[in-house]
């Protein structure tokens, strides 16, 4: 079944999918936004290494996976990424197109849904942003799962309508965290087989 078909036979489940993205982008922009967190928690650490009763203190070995979880610019991001190649790996009996090819509808949609203003106008501002952060993060994905990633020149998303729908219908913050999300966490942005106008899109 095509991935279109897919995603309109299962819109619940698609619709989850896509509240998990945008969880991942909303809690990593969070975190970015809070430097002073891993500090504190390393403070926690040791007035709780100082307590003699241990009334708030939680086991070793979930602080030290906490650490390394807030050690991560982007750690629900990565955590998602992760998630998605550890399945595309463990499922080698299924074509890779399966999964690439239905986060690149997913990104078709979303850029569909904001691109035409009969669309956007019926969105609210916050539905907008859903569907912006969305994107980007199927994107993402793509770019860690495809082999030759999102940003070359036969790839099936169009970068540069995307990072012009982001950098004209995005107020400037927003646009500037999503543009950040494709240009540090992406997997082929550098690459030589990226085009060198696609690359001057992200300076």
């Amino acid at each position: 079944m095509p991935p279109a078909e897919q995603l309109d036979t299962l819109q619940a489940t698609c619709r989850q999918f896509a509240r998990l993205i945008d969880f991942a982008l909303l809690f990593d922009t969070v975190k970015m936004c809070t430097p002073a967190l891993q500090n504190d928690f390393s403070f926690y650490r040791r007035a709780m290494s100082r307590e003699s009763d241990g009334q708030f203190a939680i086991p070793l070995e979930l602080a030290n996976t906490i650490s390394l979880f807030l050690a991560c610019p982007t750690p629900m991001l990565s955590a998602l990424i992760t998630a998605t190649t550890n399945f595309v790996a463990s499922n080698s009996d299924l074509p890779v197109a399966n999964t690439t090819d239905t986060l690149a509808t997913v990104v078709q949609v979303c850029r569909f849904m904001v691109e035409k203003e009969e669309n956007w106008e019926r969105l609210s501002d916050q539905n907008f942003s859903f569907t912006m952060r969305v994107m980007v993060g199927a994107i993402i994905l793509y770019d860690h799962i495809d082999g030759t990633g999102a940003f070359c020149k036969d790839s099936p998303i169009d970068i540069r309508s995307v990072v012009e729908l982001i950098k004209t219908q995005s107020r400037n913050e927003e646009a500037e965290s999503l543009l950040s999300a494709l240009r540090y966490t992406t997997k082929h942005l550098s690459d030589g087989s990226t085009p060198k106008s696609v690359r001057a899109l992200f300076p």
